[in-house]
Formats: structure tokens, sequence, C-alpha cells
């Protein structure tokens, strides 16, 4: 007997199976069967004669033609209701998204600065969205902590690591408790998984009581450290679930931890490696290879110190004209015009400046660069350079 209810089990299950295989394919088996009748007829009327030829040869290639026309519909009338189903979903789901990447943002910054302060082995820790896993080692450095003992600045780090704000913590919150007033609504939007992955968060209430009381276990200081490190876990969970439903959410994520990994080593630079025994042997090493370089290239040393000179003597002047040069001869983000507008058109430096066999060449090639210096300068600025050439000359 249990055999044959096991055997009607499984016959169930696989009735059920193929009754939803045929559903969702029912339009690919009506689509292929209607194809195959168009042109069965089209080949038919080759072997048939007099009117039955074009009756058949009419409906096959009408079928067909309806066939084609009915898929090109359908398929933007799909892509209409997906495009439609994904500005709903970032409607509805905005506010949560948005909370969710913060904290989570937050949070991971401050876990990878916390390795990088502390004596945790050298690992980055990113992309719990795709796997949570490699938080557990983090945990486990953390329970093993005994905090009487930490340094000052130890502690301080480790406060810095817990200390996640509760304005951003209290939004979170509030939109988890606003999604089970739209579950019906999210059930028309999301698949099955991202409606799991997005509810099944706020299904256990842990997280809601641990963040209405705070203040029991964190107050500007850790009261106690057992609660602050599962409160630091479940945070971190609920936010990378959130994001793991959502799949357009990835994109921000993955640029706020590129963000987050330019930041921390900039950080590690000023704050541990510039202070570090081996950055200032390498620093020793490079002004004595440099000084060497130099005692045996002078010339190249009085070239540095013109140019050091010519830097500190620099003009305002001198600088727009600089970045004219690049505007007038190469490529620049600044506007021709605006940097015209600041210079003065009787300034005997800028109109020697502007006959310069280089900008010359540069202008004929571009007229409307031409006609802005003209505007400026007037239509005989060269002759007013060349005068004050002569005059210099006699002078």
């Amino acid at each position: 007997m249990k055999k044959v209810r096991a055997a009607k089990r499984k016959f169930k299950k696989a009735k059920k199976v193929i009754i939803v295989l045929f559903i969702n394919c029912f339009n690919i088996i009506l689509y292929c069967f209607g194809f195959a009748v168009g042109i069965a007829l089209i080949v038919l009327s080759f072997f048939l004669k007099d009117n039955w030829i074009n009756v058949s040869s009419g409906v096959g290639t009408g079928l067909l033609t309806s066939l084609v026309v009915s898929i090109a519909i359908n398929y933007e009338n799909d892509k209409r209701q997906e495009r439609k189903l994904l500005e709903d979903k970032r409607l509805v789901l905005s506010d949560i998204i948005a909370g969710s990447i913060e904290v989570y943002r937050d949070v991971v910054y401050r876990i990878n600065a916390f390795v990088m302060f502390s004596n945790i082995p050298p690992k980055s820790f990113y992309g719990f969205y795709d796997d949570f896993s490699p938080y557990n080692e983090f945990e486990d450095y953390l329970k093993k902590l005994d905090v009487d003992k930490l340094s000052d600045c130890e502690r301080t780090h480790l406060e810095t690591l817990f200390n996640i704000g509760n304005y951003r913590i209290n939004n979170l919150v509030a939109e988890l408790k606003r999604l089970p007033k739209h579950e019906y609504y999210l059930k028309g939007l999301l698949t099955k998984d991202e409606f799991n992955g997005l509810t099944s968060n706020f299904a256990n209430d842990t997280y809601m009581n641990y963040a209405e009381r705070i203040n029991d276990f964190w107050n500007d200081g850790i009261i106690d450290y057992e609660k602050c490190v599962r409160f630091l876990r479940m945070t971190l969970y609920i936010c990378s679930k959130i994001i793991a439903s959502i799949q357009y959410s990835r994109i921000d994520v993955t640029e706020k931890e590129e963000n987050i990994k330019n930041d921390l080593n900039q950080r590690y630079f000023d704050e541990i490696y510039s202070q570090s025994d081996e950055y200032i042997e390498k620093q020793i090493e490079e002004s004595q290879a440099q000084d060497e370089y130099y005692s045996a290239h002078p010339e190249e040393y009085e070239e540095e110190e013109r140019k050091f000179e010519e830097w500190q003597n620099e003009t305002p002047e001198d600088r727009i004209l600089k970045d004219l040069y690049y505007v007038i001869c190469g490529v620049s983000v600044y506007s021709i015009d605006d940097l015209l507008g600041k210079l003065d058109s009787n300034s005997e430096k800028t109109l020697l400046f502007l006959t310069r066999d280089d900008i010359q060449r540069s202008l004929k090639r571009s007229c409307k660069k031409r006609k802005a210096i003209k505007r400026k300068f007037g239509n005989d600025y060269l002759q007013k350079a060349e005068k004050l050439k002569n005059n210099k000359v006699n002078g």
C-alpha cells in the first residue's frame, strides 16, 4: 500500500509539472503548430491544380504572415509590461532599497576600516549580498576579543565599528515595518524569489526588538558587547538579503563598494603606511638617489630650479594664457570665450602671446576660434602686437 501511495503522489506531482509546463509553453506550441500548417499548405500548393493552388498558397501565406505579426505584437507588449513592472517596482521599493544600500555601505566601510586598524590578518570584506559566509570569520574575531583589555586606541576603533547611527537604523526599521502593508501589491510586482527574499526579513521580529531597544546595549558607547556584535550581524544580514533579492540594486552597491576601497586605500596610505619605517626608508633612498642623479647632471637641476622659479613668479594672467594655449592648440575642458573674458584686451603679454607661430597655425585651422579672438582684441590685433614688438626693439 505504501508503494502504491508513493507512486500516486509521484504521478500527481508529475501531472502538475506537465500541466504547468504546458500552460507556460502553450503559446510556443500554438505558434509552432501554426507555422507547420502554413508551411504545409504552401508546399501542398505545388502539387495542386487550378484554383486550389491559389487557395492553398493564399491560406498558408496569410497564416504565416499573421503569426509573424502576432509574435511581434506580443513581444512588444511583453517588453512594455516588463518596463512598467520595473518602473512600479522602483517606485514602491525606492525608499527601502535606498535605506538598505546606505546602511550596508556604512557597515561595510566600518568593518573594513576596523580590519585595517586592528590586528586581524589583512583581508577585505565585500559582496555580502552574494555570499554572507565571509562575515562569520570576522564575527569570530569579534567574539574572541577581550574588551576590558583593549587599549584606548583599540577601543575607539571598536566603538566606531558599532556606531552605525540611530537615524539610519530608524529609517530602515520604518521601511521594514511598512512592507507587510504592501504584501498583496508586491506579489503582483515581484517574482517569487524576490518576494520571499524581501519579505522573509520581517518575518522574525528579533531585529525590530533589538533596533527599538538599541539604547539598552549601545548609547554613544558599548553597554552590552555581546548584543552589539549580534545587532551588527543582523543589520548587515538584513541589508544584504534585501539587496540580493532586487537585482537592479546591485549596480549601485558595487559602485559604492569601489568608492569604499578607494577611500580606505587613501586612508591606509595617509594614516598607516606613510608613518611606517618602510615608507620613511624608501623616501630616504629616493632622496639620496635623486641627489646623486642631479650631482651627475647639474644642467637638469638648474632646469628644475628655473621651472620652480617660473612657477613661483607665475601671475593669474600667465595661468589663463596657459589654459588658452591648450584650448587653441589642443584639447581643454575650458571654453575659449570664458578664458578670453578674463583677459585684458590691451595687455601687451597677451597680444604677444597670440602672435606666436604655433598659435597662429592652430588659429588658421579654426574659424570659430579666430572670430572669438577678433571679437575680443579687434581685427587688427596682429598689427597692434607688431607695433609693440617694434617699440621694444627701438626702445
